[in-house]
């Protein structure tokens, strides 16, 4: 589809793609760490550092333990702490703490892991009677153990690709803690050919994506085929890829047929949840060597529930790779960034040239409407950003939320 913009920034990176490939089991200025596993630490794509993650003091016993990911690149051969063949030292004052993964080293996104302390032991041999787990997971992570944290075998789903460390402390009857704690490290890497994850931070909130209990700001991930032309919302001059009840994969449309019957070709498929995560995965994307496709991909803020501004992070991974993190711009209400074009496949041409995996959108040219504070575009360099953009299809559910922004 034609761009919408006059000026790109290209994240220079390649993964070699073809046609079929077999797929294995974050303002301007960007830093992507690209080419790192999914298992390892991205730079963030703002002026900074990538943001820690929250740290909790562990006031809510049911929330465990929420740290930031120390990004280390997890391999593990076993999930199995200290293991099958250590050596429990019954003569040692502090009873053994000792985790097992069911699900392993290393799973997909979404994979719910079944954690078990129950091999622990106290000093004397006998059993522990009291369990604390902690985990450090990707920023953005939120997830905690079910049910509780002090359960000696909880769950726990990863719901964002990246390391995890699970770690376990336990008390005697006698109420000694264990001399250390037992920690296990977990890969989580996508096993699709594209992977697209969108978290958020709240200021008025009290976390990533989340706020007051059972309150959260609700953005919303875009996905556009190369097909997907709609109303020009933005008033650029050019057709939006955004809300095509077709060739939009969001909210509405979360499974999309976009490819040959009874093919798994271009059949993405879109999991959304109050306050985030969201994720897009597409197994097969459409587009050859010959014939390259390229994607959309956008962010909308469809409702801030009254807490104001958030501010969004997007990571693509291509094959199980992280090719981009990019923080975005703080958005406010009704406002849709376009992040950028993902291109597929991303090697090299027929014609030997070279395609990146992913374009960012960054705007340039003139207002176009400057009388019409409900379409503006703002030639600031920045981020390709637009306020008030909501179809009316989709405007009723908003009513009064909609203030001044109108609509075409």
């Amino acid at each position: 589809m034609q761009t919408k913009v006059g000026r790109w920034v290209v994240l220079s990176w390649m993964v070699a793609a073809c046609a079929s490939p077999t797929l294995p089991a974050h303002d301007a200025d960007l830093a992507s760490d690209v080419g790192e596993a999914a298992g390892a630490d991205a730079a963030s794509a703002d002026d900074g550092p990538a943001p820690d993650g929250l740290v909790s003091d562990g006031g809510a016993a049911d929330a465990g333990t929420i740290e930031p990911d120390d990004g280390a690149a997890v391999a593990n051969s076993q999930a199995d702490v200290p293991g099958a063949d250590a050596q429990i030292d019954t003569a040692s004052a502090c009873p053994t703490a000792v985790v097992t993964v069911l699900e392993g080293s290393t799973v997909v996104p979404g994979t719910m892991l079944h954690l078990n302390g129950g091999k622990s032991v106290a000093a004397d041999g006998s059993a522990v009677t009291k369990y604390n787990w902690s985990v450090k997971q990707p920023y953005g992570s939120a997830q905690v153990f079910i049910p509780m944290a002090s359960f000696s075998h909880p769950s726990f789903t990863t719901k964002l690709a990246g390391g995890y460390e699970f770690c376990l402390s336990v008390w005697d009857s006698t109420n000694t803690k264990s001399c250390q704690p037992a920690c296990v490290k977990v890969s989580v890497i996508p096993d699709e050919a594209v992977h697209v994850e969108l978290t958020w931070t709240t200021p008025g909130g009290s976390g990533p994506g989340t706020s007051a209990p059972g309150v959260a700001a609700d953005l919303d991930l875009h996905f556009a085929h190369p097909l997907a032309v709609g109303d020009d919302l933005d008033c650029d001059g050019l057709p939006d890829p955004w809300f095509s009840a077709m060739f939009d994969c969001f909210w509405f449309n979360q499974t999309p047929k976009w490819g040959p019957v009874g093919s798994a070709v271009g059949k993405p498929s879109l999991n959304v949840g109050p306050g985030g995560p969201e994720t897009l995965r597409l197994a097969q994307p459409e587009g050859t060597l010959a014939s390259p496709a390229s994607y959309e991909i956008g962010v909308h803020f469809w409702d801030d529930h009254g807490l104001g501004p958030s501010i969004p992070t997007v990571r693509v991974y291509m094959l199980g790779v992280l090719v981009m993190s990019i923080k975005g711009p703080q958005m406010k209400m009704l406002d849709i960034w376009h992040v950028g074009t993902l291109h597929w496949p991303n090697g090299l041409s027929s014609s030997g040239s070279k395609s990146d995996p992913v374009t960012l959108c960054f705007q340039t040219g003139q207002p176009c409407n400057k009388s019409d504070p409900g379409k503006k575009w703002t030639a600031t360099g920045g981020h390709c950003l637009h306020p008030c953009y909501i179809k009316k299809s989709f405007a009723t559910a908003l009513g009064a939320k909609l203030g001044n922004c109108k609509m075409p």
